[in-house]
């Protein structure tokens, strides 16, 4: 078996029929698709059970909710092919997509990376590992979820998926850093688009809410699932993503106190002392300007 699709399925009754078939429907037809119903309270369970039926390649494992993260790990587990794809049950694939993918198989790397349809294409071949785990770390360049690539099964381990439940945004990030350390060859990039991501009114990202709390939680998980004899070169993107969010905070927050005395900016503060990291003008204003003449700063611009 060359790929193994694992498709992690949750309450997705009206897109994974279609998900399916344009998995079924691949050029390229040496692959097993593992389908793990994640405890769906529709009619997931029943379609998966169903399609299994039309296709000897389709597999199915049902398991109590249990989060995307376990539900992918289950489908690795499972897996017989020499090669990973992940696919969410709302996304398809166009027809070609694991030709295109399977063409960028070589000795050479573990990872081969295609694009989804909303993003820009780059240009380079192959991208040296090093660069690689940057761009995992602040999802610049690289599409942050696990999909458009294929991954050698074998850099999988016990800790690739020991990610906390509570990490429900930015999980796959988190998954794709561990994956980029587990390797040490370069990536290989094909320069096509080979996913159709659904943005969807009732998905988990589109919902989400930011906030000081969980941004810090991610903060800290993102620096444990980097290897602590590299989390002093790699701490500088770490601290340079976090300042990211903290701009999406204050753009939907209505007071400065909602935020200024998070654990979130206290470590913030901490991590960029103790690391010289460079802050620009701006940052330095939200990080180390006090309570009272930041809250004036915003009242005389609003």
């Amino acid at each position: 078996m060359k790929i193994s699709i694992v498709v992690p399925v949750y309450n997705t009754e009206k897109y994974l029929t279609e998900c399916v078939n344009s998995i079924l429907l691949q050029t390229f037809t040496d692959f097993e698709v593992i389908l793990v119903d994640d405890g769906s309270k529709d009619k997931s369970g029943q379609i998966c059970d169903r399609l299994s039926e039309t296709d000897s390649r389709i597999k199915v494992f049902h398991q109590l909710n249990s989060g995307v993260t376990c539900a992918r790990a289950k489908g690795v587990a499972l897996a017989q092919g020499e090669w990973i794809c992940f696919v969410d049950s709302d996304d398809t694939l166009p027809v070609d997509s694991l030709e295109k993918l399977n063409a960028g198989i070589c000795d050479a790397t573990d990872i081969v990376i295609g694009f989804c349809d909303n993003q820009k294409i780059l240009t380079k071949e192959w991208i040296n590992i090093v660069k690689y785990r940057e761009m995992c770390i602040t999802g610049k360049g690289v599409y942050p979820g696990p999909w458009a690539r294929l991954i050698r099964r074998r850099i999988f381990d016990e800790n690739t998926f020991a990610i906390p439940r509570t990490i429900v945004k930015g999980e796959d990030m988190l998954m794709n850093i561990r994956l980029s350390f587990a390797s040490t060859k370069d990536i290989h990039i094909i320069p096509f688009r080979v996913y159709h991501y659904l943005s969807h009114s009732e998905s988990c990202v589109h919902n989400f809410i930011h906030n000081c709390d969980y941004e810090y939680n991610f903060y800290k998980e993102k620096l444990c699932v980097i290897p602590q004899g590299e989390r002093l070169f790699y701490r500088k993107y770490c601290i340079k993503n976090a300042l990211k969010a903290l701009h999406r905070i204050i753009r939907c927050s209505s007071s400065v106190k909602d935020w200024k005395e998070s654990l979130f900016v206290a470590q913030l503060k901490k991590d960029v002392v103790a690391f010289r990291y460079r802050l620009s003008l701006l940052d330095y204003v939200l990080l180390m300007v006090k309570n009272d003449l930041l809250n004036e700063i915003f009242r005389r611009l609003l």
